[in-house]
């Protein structure tokens, strides 16, 4: 799932409010399903729900992995990691020619 998370930004550059990732539904179920190992929908579709769900956790601890994985990949990560302001759009500020889309 924080692959998915990663993509998600990736295609924002715009940023996304946290509270409305609900409205980003279909996008993170179709970039999950194209991530995944798993071809069974309704666990496809449990996991999704769960990144959705503002009462839970999931939404930021899959942040917080990306962040470490970048922090342990890039030197001065700053403008690789999901980041913003509490109550902003979280955002990756990378310019996005340097992105690759296959």
């Amino acid at each position: 799932m924080a692959k998915t998370i990663l993509l998600l930004f990736l295609k924002h550059p715009e940023g996304i409010a946290l509270k409305q990732i609900a409205s980003y539904e279909s996008e993170l179920a179709m970039l999950y399903r194209r991530v995944s190992r798993s071809s069974n929908p309704s666990e496809i579709e449990y996991r999704v729900q769960r990144i959705l769900d503002l009462f839970n956790n999931d939404l930021n601890v899959n942040i917080a992995r990306v962040n470490r994985a970048i922090a342990q990949l890039v030197d001065n990560a700053s403008d690789y990691r999901i980041a913003g302001l509490a109550g902003c759009p979280k955002r990756i500020l990378l310019n996005r020619k340097w992105v690759i889309w296959e």
